[in-house]
């Protein structure tokens, strides 16, 4: 009896233990599986639009036809298809104050403000926001991210600005986009304990002239001057994107060698901004363990 009970428990334990991780998946994993594709970019005509303001507010925004969707990870609220000229002042998007899954996806937007803290896409105080496969140009800066987390940026051109500007924020993933003729090409200002990830979050399958590799996958900037002894189509050495931090200095690991047009990723995975499967799954497993052992010391 007392092996079948310890069975029981065990069992009953490893799927309480595999729900919890679950229910952390659920958190904070982004909206989808999701492959940035330059083929995605400007397939529907876009619609010119005033310039918009979310600030928590995403049910108005929803009734009033600015966005789809419902907020969840599986059907995040989606930003999709406008044009929008920023008028020189301001953002053109402005999301701040936002805790559910949004993505701002195939917008061009462009002749935003001077201010430092103006942008074609600005997040402010987000979480869980995507940037995909949108065009930002002729602005202070094309992509500014502030106090946000849990955001993906991917697929997008910045060019004729400061590309793209973070501050003071974590678990940002940034890779598979350009960074063409502008000032600045990058900055990360996000200091100290934050993580901002200049490549894809684990290896993804590509094609790069014809020919099939696996690797991470960084951003092309245009300032980039390293060799590709392997014609893989990434950089040998890392690309330094911002020596405005003391310690360290920022890098792209895995820069690309051109223009995002070039390559073609058949495979992605989304995995939780900043945090690695594997090691949750040892973390839970060390509870789980422990009870076992407790279990087993009960019954005898």
């Amino acid at each position: 009896m007392n092996v079948k009970l310890t069975s029981r428990l065990t069992v009953l334990l490893t799927i309480g233990a595999i729900a919890a991780f679950c229910c952390m998946v659920n958190i904070s994993v982004s909206s989808e599986i999701y492959i940035p594709t330059v083929d995605n970019k400007m397939l529907n005509t876009s619609t010119i639009s005033g310039k918009i303001y979310i600030n928590n507010n995403w049910t108005d925004a929803k009734a009033a036809g600015i966005c789809t969707g419902e907020g969840t990870a599986s059907d995040p609220y989606v930003i999709k298809d406008l044009e929008i000229n920023g008028g020189g002042t301001g953002s053109c998007i402005l999301i701040e104050n936002s805790s559910v899954f949004f993505r701002i996806e195939n917008c061009t937007v462009y002749n935003s403000g001077p201010s430092c803290f103006d942008g074609g896409i600005e997040l402010s105080n987000v979480k869980y926001g995507q940037i995909i496969n949108n065009e930002a140009y002729g602005q202070t800066n094309g992509i500014f991210i502030n106090g946000s987390s849990g955001s993906i940026v991917s697929g997008n051109d910045c060019y004729l600005s400061t590309g793209i500007l973070i501050e003071y924020s974590e678990n940002i993933t940034v890779y598979f986009n350009n960074f063409v003729g502008n000032t600045e090409f990058a900055s990360d200002f996000s200091f100290y304990n934050s993580t901002v990830y200049w490549s894809s979050a684990q290896k993804l399958s590509y094609k790069y002239n014809g020919i099939t590799h696996t690797n991470y996958i960084g951003n092309y900037f245009q300032n980039y001057v390293g060799q590709d002894a392997n014609n893989d189509g990434i950089g040998d050495n890392p690309h330094v994107i911002d020596t405005h931090k003391p310690t360290p200095i920022i890098v792209d690991v895995y820069p690309l060698m051109e223009p995002i047009e070039n390559y073609e990723i058949t495979n992605a995975i989304d995995l939780i901004p900043g945090y690695n499967p594997l090691i949750i799954i040892g973390l839970l497993s060390f509870p789980l363990i422990l009870s076992i052992r407790k279990f087993k010391k009960l019954l005898n």
